[in-house]
């Protein structure tokens, strides 16, 4: 928390179109990204990229976003950490869909196999009925810091939303 942060949300939050500004990658459909489209959360997800939590949102901004939509052959999905080229008859590809099961991927993967497909597509960020800004605020190395937490890479992390 800093000075002059205001809950200033309206709750219940519109369900619809959810914009997501963070200072992670904005060209593959995210964990999150696949559970609010898979929940039925949102019908669309925008993903913006952006360095720092200050800057307000410019909804002029051209933005990657996600939906799901029913079609005779999906194009190819980006999904995080998945390839959706996967030859399912083949036991190591089988292995990989196994090891997904934590994550929203493999009922992403499921609804795609059914015709239900992950369209990607650009769309101005003023579309979104709700937008969420999440980054990292700070990151400390422990290494520069004699005789504590030596063994640890990470001694800091904090996010905002």
């Amino acid at each position: 928390m800093v000075a002059d942060d205001l809950n200033q949300l309206q709750l219940p939050v519109p369900q619809g179109v959810i914009a997501i500004r963070t200072g992670r990658k904005a060209d593959f459909c995210t964990d999150l990204c696949q559970r609010l489209l898979l929940n039925g959360a949102a019908s669309q997800v925008l993903l913006e990229r952006i360095e720092a939590a200050d800057v307000t949102p410019d909804l002029q901004t051209e933005v990657t976003a996600f939906r799901m939509e029913k079609r005779d052959i999906c194009p190819r999905a980006k999904i995080e950490n998945v390839e959706t080229d996967l030859d399912l008859a083949s036991d190591v590809q089988a292995d990989k869909i196994a090891a997904l099961a934590p994550t929203a991927a493999t009922p992403m993967l499921l609804q795609i196999a059914s015709g239900n497909c992950l369209v990607q597509e650009k769309v101005l960020l003023g579309t979104a009925d709700t937008v969420i800004t999440s980054v990292r605020l700070s990151y400390k190395n422990a290494t520069n810091r004699q005789g504590f937490a030596i063994f640890f890479g990470n001694l800091i992390l904090a996010d905002r939303m």
